[in-house]
C-alpha cells in the first residue's frame, strides 16, 4: 500500500481528512459525507454520469511506465484503466504534461526542460489505435484539467496531486485503488492479479476518494484553508518545485501562520503576486517579497508563544532575522500563473463519432482496426496472460458490451441478462453493489474466439439440457456489469424481469400440484394420534395405589 500517491503537498490532503471530525461538519463519519469520502469508483461515475478530466501523470505514474523499462506490465495496467473506464460508457479525456512544465531544479537556481520520455510514442499509438482523444497541455496536465473545470468543459478532475486545489479544482477524485482506506495503489501494482479478464461481480470493485472542495469549505470553514490560505501553506511547506520549503516551518506552524486572521499573512501574501501584469516590475516584486519574509519572521518571533505554544528560540534568534530557503519568485509563479491553454479545442475532442472515450460513441463498428491494435499488442509481449486469443477477445468485447447494449439494436439477438444478484464489497455492508449477468456473442468484426465445449457440463442423451446450459450454448461468453449500467427500462431488464415473473408463477403452481411426501395421516393439521396409552391410565391405577 501506498500511503499517498501524492504530487504537490500531501499534508494538504492530511487536513481535509481530519476535517471531517471537526465539530462543523453534521457527519463524523467520511463515507457518509457528500462531499468527501470513499466511494466505489463504478457506482460512483455510473450514478453521475460525469465528463471527466484525468490528470495523465499520476495514472502513468500508477501504472508504472516511471519504475519499469519494460513495458509490458505498465501497458497492461493502463489497458485495465482504459477498459473499466470506456466499460461504463462515460466521457473522460487524458490530459499529459507539455514541454514547458518545470522539470528539474540547476545548479544556477533555474529550471530545464526534458523532451517527453521515450514511453510516450508507445501511449500515443495505443491511443490511437483505439481513438481515444487526449490533450495535451503547454505546462503542468493539471492546471490545463483544472481550467477545463472552470470552464463548464469537464465535471471533475482525476488527479492525486494537491496542487490541483491551488489551481482552482473543486471536484475531484484521488486515490484509486481496491482499499476502503484513503490511500492510492502502489505504482506498477495495478495489473490483474490472475491472467485473463476479471468478469466482475466477486465482491472485489476499485474504490477512489471523492472531493468538492467549495462545498466542504463552506460547511467546515474553520478547519479548512481558502484558496489565499493554500498557496501560502504550499510555499511554506514546500511542494514539486521546491523540495524542503522554509526551513524550521513544519505543517503545524505552516498551517497556524495561514490560518491568522489578524494579521491575515494570507491574504498579504496574495496580494503581492496576484496580478500577472505586476510581475514586470521585478524590483517592486522582490522589495515586496522580503519585506513579508521579514514581517512574517518578525510576528512570530514575538508571538511565538502564544502562536506555537513554545518559544522558539534557535529558531527564531539568528542574526539573519529571517526563515533560511524562501523559494525564488520564479518558483512562486508557477502556482500564481501557471501555463494552460485557454484554447483547447475540448469541444471536439468530445465527438462520439470520432471518439471511443465519448458517451454514446458506437464507434467500434467501422473506426477501429482490431487487427491492428492486436499486432501492436502482441509486438509488446504483454505478462501474465497465457491465452492472449482469448484475453484479447473477452477485454475488447467487455470493454464495449455496455455500449453494445445500449446504442445497437441488434443486441437483443446478440445478448441476454440471466442472472442477478447483490454482492457486499469487501465483505462490508456499508458497500453493496446489485449486478447483472450479461451472456453475450461475439459482436466486434475480426475480434472472434472459439473456447470449445463451453457448458459447465456434458448434456447427457436422456436428460434434457437445463436452462443454464442452453444460455451457455446460444450465447458463449458472460460478464457481471453493474446493474446501475442499465436503465430498467432496457429490453434486456424487462425480458429478464418478464422470465422471472414467469418462473415465479410455474414455481408456485407446481407447488401447489406437486403431492405431498408427508404420510397420508399427517397431511391433516387436525391430525391427532387415538392409539395411545393415555386414556388407559386415567381409567386404571397402579395395583399399589388401591
Amino acid at each position: 500500500i501506498q500511503k499517498e500517491n501524492a504530487m504537490g503537498v500531501p499534508q494538504i490532503w492530511d487536513i481535509i481528512r481530519s476535517s471531517q471530525y471537526d465539530d462543523d461538519l453534521d457527519t463524523k463519519h467520511t463515507n457518509k459525507s457528500p462531499f468527501y469520502g470513499r466511494v466505489i469508483l463504478k457506482l460512483y461515475l455510473l450514478e453521475n454520469k460525469p465528463k471527466i478530466a484525468i490528470d495523465a501523470y499520476h495514472i502513468l505514474f500508477e501504472c508504472g511506465f516511471f519504475q519499469f523499462e519494460y513495458l509490458g506490465k505498465p501497458i497492461l495496467n493502463l489497458l485495465k484503466r482504459l477498459k473499466e473506464l470506456i466499460a461504463l460508457d462515460i466521457s473522460f479525456i487524458f490530459v499529459f504534461d507539455g514541454l514547458e512544465k518545470p522539470r528539474e531544479k540547476n545548479v544556477d537556481n533555474t529550471y530545464i526542460n526534458r523532451s517527453h520520455p521515450k514511453f510516450m510514442s508507445t501511449i500515443k499509438e495505443l491511443f490511437q489505435l483505439l481513438n481515444i482523444s487526449m490533450v495535451q497541455a503547454p505546462g503542468e496536465g493539471e492546471v490545463q484539467c483544472c481550467v477545463m473545470e472552470a470552464q463548464g468543459k469537464v465535471d471533475l478532475v482525476w488527479t492525486n496531486d494537491s496542487d490541483s486545489l491551488l489551481f482552482g479544482g473543486n471536484h475531484i477524485i484521488k486515490n484509486y485503488s481496491k482499499f476502503e482506506a484513503d490511500v492510492g495503489v502502489a505504482p506498477g501494482a495495478s495489473s490483474p492479479r490472475r491472467t485473463g479478464t476479471d468478469n466482475g461481480g466477486n465482491g472485489k470493485e476499485n474504490f477512489v476518494t471523492m472531493l468538492k472542495y467549495e462545498e466542504l469549505l463552506k460547511i467546515s470553514p474553520t478547519s479548512l484553508l481558502n484558496q489565499e490560505s493554500l498557496l501560502l501553506f504550499s510555499v511554506l511547506l514546500g511542494a514539486d518545485y521546491h523540495i524542503g520549503g522554509v526551513k524550521g516551518l513544519g505543517r503545524e506552524k505552516a498551517y497556524k501562520i495561514v490560518s491568522l486572521k489578524d494579521p491575515n499573512f494570507a491574504h498579504k501574501f496574495y496580494k503581492i503576486f496576484e496580478m500577472k501584469e505586476k510581475q514586470n516590475n521585478t524590483w517592486d516584486i522582490q522589495y515586496q517579497y522580503e519585506q513579508f519574509q521579514r514581517e512574517l519572521f518578525e510576528y512570530c518571533k514575538i508571538h511565538s508563544v502564544e502562536l506555537f505554544g513554545r518559544n522558539y528560540s534557535t529558531l527564531l534568534n539568528n542574526e539573519k532575522g529571517n526563515f533560511d530557503n524562501w523559494p525564488p519568485i520564479t518558483i512562486i509563479n508557477h502556482y500564481f500563473h501557471p501555463l494552460f491553454d485557454e484554447e483547447a479545442g475540448i469541444d471536439a475532442l468530445f465527438d462520439s463519432e470520432r471518439y471511443l472515450n465519448v458517451k454514446g460513441s458506437v464507434i467500434y463498428h467501422s473506426n477501429i482496426n482490431f487487427m491492428n491494435l492486436k499486432s501492436f499488442l502482441q509486438d509488446i509481449r504483454l505478462p501474465q496472460i497465457s491465452n492472449f486469443e482469448k484475453w484479447f477477445h473477452d477485454t475488447m468485447h467487455e470493454m464495449c458490451l455496455l455500449k453494445y447494449i445500449l446504442y445497437d439494436d441488434n443486441c437483443g439477438f446478440q445478448c441476454k441478462i440471466t442472472e442477478e444478484k447483490i454482492v457486499m464489497i469487501n465483505d462490508n455492508l456499508d458497500f453493496m453493489m446489485k449486478y447483472w449477468k450479461v451472456r453475450y456473442n461475439s459482436f466486434l468484426s475480426g475480434v472472434t474466439y472459439e473456447e470449445g465445449n463451453t457448458s459447465s457440463r456434458s448434456t447427457s442423451p436422456v436428460r434434457s439440457p437445463t436452462k443454464r446450459q442452453i444460455d451457455i450454448q446460444n450465447y458463449k461468453y458472460g460478464v457481471w456489469i453493474p446493474q446501475a449500467s442499465l436503465p430498467d427500462t432496457h429490453r434486456l431488464v424487462r425480458e429478464f424481469r418478464e422470465r422471472e415473473r414467469e418462473r415465479l408463477k410455474q414455481e408456485e403452481l407446481k407447488s401447489k400440484l406437486k403431492p405431498s411426501k408427508r404420510s397420508p395421516k399427517k397431511r391433516f393439521a387436525n391430525y391427532k394420534q387415538n392409539n395411545n396409552l393415555d386414556l388407559f391410565f386415567t381409567k386404571h391405577t397402579h395395583p399399589l395405589d388401591k
